[in-house]
């Protein structure tokens, strides 16, 4: 793994912008401090358990959002836990820690007053997405599934951040994502020549998130011949690509359902009947987890059942 990253860090498109300048007169928030201490706690080397747990605990939501979560349906406990503590006991400092990193790190973020945007639709796609990316992961890439869950919550991070500190700039560019058929790292892209993912994993990388975040994130929205040029198709991010072509709830079209569902066949391996257990599995996770941020049912509905749709014509052919 850290020749991987080795790797991804010198193709990494996060060098290749400077978002000190992009950014200069943008607010990036500081993280909270219990989440800083956190972070810091999470990238030593020999992380302490009690103290990980007592910082997790004492922030506000957060255990409950990590203690719902350990309890739903992608873990399988037979006893469901009540408290951090018992979620490392059971599952280990890796997997809690990872799940505490992405739940704290949306919460730093400022959500924007821009008319189109939706907060509980913002939390809606990045866990759906973060669900997805861990599920595809597990068929080819099942030792590094909280790690892919993180990456998959936080693909999204950049939105709010540029939408408060460039509505004038990149509110044409979201308005056109949200009423078209393109992806919104395409149209970024043509706008501007870089995308959210980069944008993304240079806030993660100026609050010191760990590298390998970091570097996953910057290439999500990369497309299969793309990666492939540096040698990534075949690796963790893959997972989280694909997942990434996952519509958002409040555009659920077929031509999008399709090329989810493509990539997910062609570059992914899965057969149709795979892709209706892992469908049914989102559908799942999102049932036990709706409520921990009062996310909408509908629109989630809506989708997978569009999802499964999509797949089942797939399958039964012309």
């Amino acid at each position: 793994m850290k020749e991987l990253f080795k790797n991804i860090r010198s193709h990494a498109a996060v060098a290749q912008g400077d978002f000190g300048y992009l950014f200069r007169k943008t607010d990036i928030p500081p993280l909270p401090a219990a989440v800083s201490r956190l972070v810091v706690e999470i990238n030593s080397s020999e992380p302490d358990m009690d103290r990980l747990t007592m910082l997790i605990s004492s922030t506000p939501g957060l255990a409950a959002k990590v203690v719902k979560t350990v309890n739903s349906c992608f873990y399988g406990l037979r006893v469901p836990v009540d408290s951090v503590k018992r979620a490392v006991t059971l599952l280990g400092i890796d997997q809690v820690r990872t799940l505490a990193l992405a739940f704290a790190t949306m919460d730093a973020l400022p959500m924007p007053v821009y008319g189109e945007f939706s907060l509980s639709i913002f939390w809606t796609d990045a866990l759906l997405r973060g669900a997805l990316a861990r599920i595809l992961a597990s068929k080819s890439h099942g030792d590094h599934l909280e790690q892919v869950f993180t990456v998959g919550l936080l693909a999204d991070l950049a939105l709010p951040v540029l939408l408060n500190g460039w509505p004038k700039y990149y509110t044409p560019v979201f308005a056109e994502y949200l009423n078209g058929n393109r992806s919104l790292a395409e149209i970024e892209r043509q706008h501007f020549g870089w995308d959210h993912a980069q944008a993304g994993a240079w806030i993660l990388q100026s609050w010191g998130l760990p590298d390998e975040v970091v570097c996953c994130l910057a290439f999500h929205a990369q497309s299969r011949s793309e990666l492939r040029k540096i040698g990534l198709d075949d690796t963790l991010v893959a997972p989280m690509a694909v997942a990434s072509l996952l519509p958002s709830v409040s555009r659920v079209r077929l031509p999008l359902l399709e090329v989810f569902r493509d990539e997910a066949t062609n570059w992914l391996g899965f057969s149709a009947d795979e892709l209706l257990r892992v469908a049914e599995q989102t559908r799942e996770f999102m049932e036990q987890v709706h409520d921990l941020l009062s996310l909408p049912v509908t629109p989630i509905t809506t989708l997978l059942d569009g999802l499964e749709q999509c797949v089942a014509s797939e399958k039964e052919g012309p």
